[in-house]
């Protein structure tokens, strides 16, 4: 979310209210439904928002406090946009603030397991330190995640700020190693560990071996399975066999 309402209302620190009233009307003439199509209640919804606080002399005073500083940390923005829902009293413009406060607040950590701890089905723990912003505390949490999906949300998980509570979302990414983990001997579907020891997979429990195509390559003679194995944006890609 755009947090700079002068460039939103394409005005200046130092402009008068005159100007941001002007300009707000002018963008309100362009953006209207009748007149343009492109996202224009979005636009309408931003530029709203945007006057409701320049527009006030008092609310823009406060606003100032934040947006003129060079640098400007998380717990500034979250400041600035709490003044902001609390001179707000639209509820659709309310609700845009409190999903940029909760999206500033959100946590997303990825966690990368080997492939037998996912074919297993194991689960792993997760420590994370939460931090409210209002108090300054931290505070340790321990989760148990099953490994049996690529993406965990948990709510009211993240970090806090006053009353708001951010989401802790979880990615999990499968390591698959070099292809070659993958062997396929005498017709049976083995993993390697450590590249020396072996591990027979049911290979009729998670893919067909049979009557596959083989090339040769650097590697050996290769194999490559679509729709199973690496697992992206929720789908699964193709693992790469290799063959002695």
């Amino acid at each position: 979310m755009n947090l700079n309402f002068y460039k939103i209302l394409h005005c200046r620190v130092n402009d008068t209210q005159s100007v941001i009233k002007k300009n707000y009307y002018k963008l309100c003439k362009k953006y209207h439904p009748d007149r343009s199509k492109n996202n224009s209640e979005e636009h309408i919804k931003k530029i709203n928002l945007a006057y409701e606080v320049l527009g006030d002399p008092d609310k823009r005073k406060n606003y100032n406090k934040y947006i003129l500083k060079k640098e400007k940390s998380k717990i500034d923005y979250l400041n600035m946009l709490f003044i902001i829902y609390n001179t707000v009293y639209n509820d659709t413009l309310k609700k845009m603030i409190e999903t940029a406060i909760i999206q500033y607040l959100n946590i997303y950590q990825t966690i990368t397991i080997k492939f037998m701890d996912f074919y297993n089905g194991s689960s792993q723990k997760i420590n994370l330190f939460i931090k409210n912003y209002n108090t300054d505390n931290e505070e340790e949490i321990t989760l148990l995640v099953d490994l049996d999906k690529l993406l965990y949300k948990f709510e009211n998980k993240g970090d806090l700020f006053h009353f708001f509570k951010g989401d802790l979302i979880i990615n999990i990414v499968i390591d698959y190693g070099m292809y070659n983990q993958f062997q396929i001997m005498s017709d049976k579907l083995f993993y390697l560990v450590n590249n020396e020891s072996k591990i027979e997979l049911p290979s009729g429990d998670i893919l067909d071996i049979t009557d596959m195509k083989w090339n040769y390559s650097k590697y050996g003679y290769i194999s490559t399975i679509p729709s199973y194995g690496l697992l992206k944006n929720e789908k699964r890609e193709y693992i790469t066999l290799c063959k002695e």
